[in-house]
């Protein structure tokens, strides 16, 4: 019996360890010729400013001078689902810009169900600031020079980070304490930004944009694996008593 409970419990310990991987909850690396309709909603754009593909990235581009007016255009996601008991989600992906100092971009991530819940990264010439719609004031990292196009955002349920390159490591560049997505399940990503200047053809872009969730176990399991674990446990203990008893 004790053997058949040790395999449960290493059974469950593999499940665990599965539980905590990583799922594609939307992707797209541009590329098409063209934007694609299942990933994104056609996009929103003022006059004198184009969106296209361009070399395997999306481009926001102004087709003529504006006399310092800004022009913007933006892309939204199709809806796409959290699993259950998720626990963080990220977004990574690269953004870059002809000339920052008359561009502004932004990475915007909202509630499907309650667009007004938000959070909202924007890359301009002054540095990045970060917004929550939650919060009364943006906070503002200012002053950043990137030494890297790529960007990565994660939320959990109680707080967010953000960090430079495509991948999650050492300390963030700004973390925030929030429960703004705390009930979120659908969501939606938008990014774009705008451009003024004078000059036609200036540009920004994304590229490769990767959005993952990482799930917690759920209750029931949590349970199995805490049960798995006291088994393991027992089964150690059993193994020691025995071992005294041929001693003596």
């Amino acid at each position: 019996m004790i053997r058949i409970f040790v395999l449960l419990a290493a059974v469950l310990f593999i499940s665990y360890g599965q539980a905590q991987s990583a799922d594609t909850l939307f992707s797209d690396d541009f590329s098409g010729t063209s934007i694609n309709g299942t990933r994104w909603v056609l996009p929103a754009t003022t006059a004198g400013m184009d969106v296209v593909l361009n070399n395997g990235a999306l481009v926001f581009k102004t087709t003529s001078g504006n006399s310092l007016v800004p022009q913007s255009a933006w892309l939204s996601s199709q809806t796409f689902e959290a699993p259950d008991y998720w626990s963080k989600v990220n977004f990574n992906g690269y953004w870059g810009s002809s000339n920052l100092n008359t561009t502004s971009m932004s990475l915007y991530i909202y509630d499907s169900n309650t667009p007004s819940k938000y959070l909202e990264v924007v890359r301009s010439n002054t540095g990045v600031t970060f917004i929550d719609s939650l919060k009364t004031n943006p906070v503002a990292y200012i002053d950043k020079t990137f030494t890297s196009g790529g960007f990565s955002f994660r939320f959990s349920r109680v707080g967010w980070d953000f960090y430079e390159g495509t991948f999650v490591q050492g300390s963030p560049l700004e973390h925030i304490e929030t429960d703004t997505m705390a009930s979120s399940k659908f969501f939606n990503l938008k990014i774009g930004g705008s451009d003024a200047t004078t000059s036609a053809f200036r540009a920004f872009g994304f590229d490769n944009i990767d959005v993952k969730g990482s799930v917690v176990p759920e209750p029931v399991s949590m349970l199995l694996f805490g049960i798995g674990g006291a088994t393991l446990g027992l089964s150690r203990r059993l193994k020691k008593r025995r071992g005294k008893k041929e001693e003596v």
